[in-house]
């Protein structure tokens, strides 16, 4: 029986996390989707997961969170839940990590309501992943899994950057 997993919180880990359940699902021989929400550039893991055999997609324009949301951008998140919704009930896959995806429903990309009721429409034919801070109440109180991340202390806040390998 297929389960939904909300990795959330505002410390460092939860992408790492569902990268690890990643491997691990691969290694189990099930076939993996990771889609990227909010996310443009090519980050580190992405070569490898492909490597993998891991089919990876993005649905972000780059940062957002300093300037003005475009249509185009939502356009994008919902493109990206359309393709998801597909992948997680078409049997196809064993796991389909929605990386991000609580930070595009926190910023209002896609709609929370909408969301809830397509995933509790939903044939669940593969485990379901979604990663990000915020996650909002309605898609929790769908979880048969939730790992908060707290930060206790973090790097960031003395001005280090996102490093390559690390971060990114």
């Amino acid at each position: 029986m297929s389960q939904i997993h909300i990795y959330t919180g505002d410390g460092k880990g939860k992408t790492t996390a569902a990268i690890g359940l990643t491997f691990r699902a691969v290694g189990a021989g099930l076939s993996v989707a990771f889609l990227q929400f909010m996310k443009n550039m090519r980050y580190s893991e992405i070569s490898v997961l492909e490597k993998l055999g891991v089919k990876v997609k993005q649905y972000g324009d780059g940062c957002i969170f300093d300037r003005p949301i475009s249509s185009a951008e939502k356009a994008l998140a919902e493109q990206g839940w359309q393709n998801a919704q597909k992948m997680i009930s078409s049997g196809e896959y064993g796991l389909v990590v929605l990386d991000e995806f609580n930070v595009a429903l926190d910023l209002q990309l896609l709609d929370i309501k909408k969301v809830v009721g397509d995933l509790q429409e939903l044939k669940l034919a593969a485990e379901v992943v979604f990663t990000g801070i915020n996650a909002p109440t309605e898609l929790l109180e769908n979880a048969t899994l939730i790992t908060e991340m707290q930060k206790k202390r973090h790097y960031y806040d003395q001005g280090v950057a996102a490093r390559v390998g690390i971060e990114r």
